[in-house]
């Protein structure tokens, strides 16, 4: 259940949400994928946005692509993490686990 929280954003916020996060381990993964996803979110719209901004002034067509490989790398990281909770390890998101601690 910790990597289908890394894995989808909804299986995260049922585990904050019910009874489910009494258990440390999956209430840590749960609000530390919460918060990955958040940060996820707000950086791909960041990215977004800078992307229209950048293009308002000029066309740069490559910058599409290296945006994609941004996104594949956020998305491949991840999944790194929810093989890390599959497998039964704590593994620590830097700047992120702190907050996941204390969420849980």
């Amino acid at each position: 259940m910790s990597a289908a929280a890394y894995l989808f954003f909804f299986p995260s916020l049922y585990i904050i949400l019910t009874d489910k996060r009494r258990i440390k381990l999956l209430a840590f993964h749960a609000a530390q994928a919460l918060l990955l996803w958040i940060m996820a979110a707000l950086a791909l719209v960041l990215l977004r946005s800078l992307l229209n901004l950048i293009w308002v002034l000029i066309y740069l067509p490559w910058l599409d692509f290296i945006a994609s490989i941004l996104r594949l790398g956020l998305f491949a990281y991840i999944f790194f993490c929810g093989i890390k909770a599959l497998n039964g390890e704590k593994y620590e998101i830097p700047w992120i686990s702190k907050a996941a601690e204390a969420l849980c």
